[in-house]
């Protein structure tokens, strides 16, 4: 079952953050950074993603948004991106396919 929830968390590729955390070891930086891509992606987005590399999923049914739930979830890396500590490289769908292909 899918609901439309928005969310930045699952969709930074692991290599992108490995590299913001090496980075962060290799300068003097001061305060607290975000790393994200700054996009919300919905639930429904990454399964069409997901779909136009592994096909669609059979059984899939949508349901209505909790009231209670966080609809929306996304995080500003500007600062990262400004300090010239850190930058987004990879975008959801090519990092869909190489964790696809080395799984």
């Amino acid at each position: 079952t899918v609901t439309a929830r928005l969310r930045d968390t699952v969709n930074v590729y692991v290599s992108d953050i490995v590299d913001a955390v090496l980075a962060s070891f290799a300068g003097t930086w001061n305060g607290v950074y975000n790393i994200g891509t700054g996009a919300a992606t919905s639930v429904n987005d990454l399964i069409a993603a997901l779909s136009q590399i592994l096909g669609r999923p059979p059984g899939i049914t949508h349901a209505a948004e909790r009231p209670a739930e966080v609809q929306r979830s996304c995080v500003d890396a500007s600062k990262a991106a400004r300090d010239g500590l850190w930058r987004s490289r990879t975008v959801l769908l090519d990092g869909l396919r190489r964790t696809t292909a080395s799984a």
